[in-house]
């Protein structure tokens, strides 16, 4: 056995063990939050100097981006919890305009610890020479940096007039965490299994929380998704795929599988008044087996400070290097106001919901929140969702327009606005936009999804493949997505491919009305008619969309069936006069009568309407490929910036 030499630091009342990272006062040791201990000890260490601010906070955050204010925040704990409260700036003076200087005497004292090594594996053996008592109450301790918190409640024992066993215990599991992790490699490399990088945020358990509550618990994991999709080294699961755990009591490894990812981060809120209880854990789906915990309790009023630093601790659980843009997404904020902060919960919670009265109440909440505070993008990004999926084409332009003028970064709004504009022909703008977005969350389905349509009607079809792809990869029981990966290949003339893709998305959802439209049309270029308006029927029989009888329209049109298209063309002709619209529909039933006359002149008033997002695809829909060795559908196709 060797003898290892430890350093101490000593001043008035207090000693500091660097080593096991605690401050006593009299030998009993004080709680103190991880970063206020690193904050004191960066002081100590200089004792006596001007330890400016931008040197301490990269001390103590050299790896996070982190505001000047909680280093401010963390001063004024620290004083309380020194009596600089009650005798003034005795321990730590502050230097306007430059930082702090830590005025009290320090000594440096040394004691004698035993250290065994055996092999590669080293063990921790303190030698204790105090006897052992049992606290009956004792305060709860933070300790063990390393790894951020304690996973299972352990038996307080404390040394007299020194440690907190709990404190020896997770400074040794610390140890074997970080050993652990540092001989952590690729799996084909042969080493230990890697760290997760697919990663499920399941919606927070609220508990003993009221029915107005209910949002809290979307809202914490939809916050924490947004903050962590920043990040390129891992993927997260998007809100749309774990919103169906809210309602539910489900197992968290075993939506953790069916997300199809290496881990998942759980949570439960417990509010009391104006405070709340937050617990996180981060668990792997493999084994079961906690890979970090975290618990703020009591003094938790902070909704913003608490979402900073479980965002910032997964990515450092994670061993994450992030890049300067992405350390300042991870802690950005997009409001001060707690109270707005609630409301968009609120309207993102009904938003989520996507039904008509839902979307009138989550734009109720959005409007809220912009009348606390009018300089919250977040909050018009919202309010632009809920006009666009409303069909409210110049609110949706109001409402992204001062979403990006407050904040020209916000990933929700450039993907809405690049879509917006993709449906509309302004396909450089949109391009641009998609990829800005991609590149500042590349971990956002909607940014690829709509982008793979946006590449699909410039006849970009590997792209298109990639991107949609990509988007399922990140949400992988999307419906929606899985769909469209299928409509992608139906317009690059893959209909084999197509439809196994349909099939796919029905064995998950058989009822999914829009992916049994989509069979119909790929059956129908397949030359299986039959088969196709027997899909029609089927989806008419769940879903009351009137477009889905265009496209029974058109399939009994080219089966011959021409009574039974030119019945459904006149339905569809009565209903244009009462709505100012369904040219291009119209079109299309033409078409497939063979009619090509008609089907030209309606496609032109379709172009003078600006039924803009019908024309987008026109280069690539098939059931206009009768149409197209025809010179003045080029000349369509070169009006709406399409032609080759």
């Amino acid at each position: 056995m060797s003898k290892q030499i430890k350093q101490f630091y000593e001043f008035g009342v207090f000693r500091i063990d660097p080593a096991q990272r605690v401050l006593l006062r009299e030998g009993e040791p004080i709680d103190l939050p991880p970063k206020v201990f690193d904050t004191l000890l960066a002081l100590v260490e200089h004792s006596g100097q001007i330890v400016e601010k931008d040197k301490l906070l990269e001390e103590v955050w050299h790896e996070t981006f982190v505001e000047e204010n909680n280093l401010t925040q963390y001063i004024s704990a620290l004083r309380k919890t020194l009596g600089d409260d009650r005798h003034g700036q005795h321990y730590i003076k502050t230097i306007p305009r430059r930082g702090y200087r830590f005025a009290a005497e320090v000594h440096k004292v040394w004691d004698e610890e035993g250290e065994v090594t055996n092999g590669n594996h080293t063990t921790i053996r303190l030698t204790v020479r105090e006897e052992i008592e049992e606290i009956s109450e004792a305060k709860t301790a933070s300790v063990a940096d390393a790894t951020s918190a304690a996973v299972a409640p352990v038996p307080r024992l404390t040394l007299k007039h020194g440690l907190p066993i709990v404190a020896i215990l997770a400074v040794a599991l610390a140890a074997a965490i970080v050993w652990t992790m540092s001989r952590t490699k690729p799996a084909d490399s042969g080493g230990a299994t890697p760290l997760p990088r697919t990663i499920a945020v399941l919606p927070f358990k609220t508990l003993d929380a009221s029915d107005s509550d209910d949002y809290l618990g979307l809202g914490m994991a939809d916050t924490l998704i947004t903050k962590l999709s920043s990040l390129s080294q891992i993927n997260i699961r998007p809100t749309s795929a774990v919103r169906k755990y809210a309602a539910q009591e489900q197992n968290s490894l075993a939506a953790g599988r069916e997300q199809k990812v290496d881990a998942v981060l759980e949570g439960s809120i417990q509010r009391s008044g104006d405070k709340l209880r937050v617990t996180v854990r981060l668990l792997s789906v493999g084994d079961g087996s906690p890979l970090w915990a975290y618990q703020c309790d009591e003094v938790c009023t902070d909704l913003f400070a608490l979402q900073d630093a479980i965002s910032e601790q997964v990515a450092g659980a994670l061993m994450l290097k992030l890049t300067g843009q992405e350390k300042a997404r991870l802690t950005k904020r997009h409001t001060e106001s707690i109270e707005a902060y609630q409301a968009y919960l609120k309207g993102r919670y009904f938003w989520n919901k996507r039904t008509p009265e839902d979307f009138k109440k989550a734009a109720e909440q959005f409007r809220q929140a912009i009348a606390i505070d009018p300089n919250y993008a977040l909050g018009y990004a919202g309010l632009a969702d809920c006009y666009f999926f409303n069909g409210e084409a110049a609110k949706t332009v109001a409402a992204l327009s001062k979403a990006l003028e407050l904040d020209d970064t916000l990933v929700e709004a450039l993907t809405t606005q690049a879509y917006y504009l993709s449906v509309r022909w302004d396909w450089e703008r949109a391009e641009r936009l998609f990829k800005r977005a991609i590149e500042l969350n590349p971990n956002y389905p909607p940014a690829h999804h709509w982008y793979a349509f946006h590449l699909t009607a410039l006849g970009r079809f590997p792209e298109a493949i990639e991107e949609i792809n990509r988007a399922k990869e990140i949400d992988p029981l999307s419906l929606i997505i899985n769909t469209d990966v299928g409509q992608i290949l139906y317009f690059s003339r893959q209909y084999d491919q197509a439809i196994e893709a349909y099939q796919k998305a029905l064995d998950m959802e058989p009822n999914f009305s829009v992916a049994r439209w989509r069979l119909g049309e790929a059956y129908e270029q397949k030359g299986m008619v039959e088969e196709a308006i027997a899909e029609y029927q089927q989806t008419l029989s769940v879903s009351k969309n009137p477009t889905i009888e265009v496209w029974l329209g058109h399939a009994y049109a080219v089966s011959g069936k021409k009574d039974k298209a030119q019945k459904i063309l006149a339905e569809l002709q009565k209903r244009h006069k009462r709505e100012p619209n369904w040219f291009y529909e119209i079109a299309l039933i033409y078409a497939g009568l063979g009619e090509r006359e008609q089907a030209f002149a309606w496609l032109e008033k379709a172009y003078e309407n600006k039924e803009e997002a019908s024309l987008a695809l026109l280069k690539v829909e098939p059931m206009l490929d009768s149409l197209r060795s025809e010179p003045r559908f080029n000349e369509l196709l070169k009006r709406l910036g399409l032609a080759e």
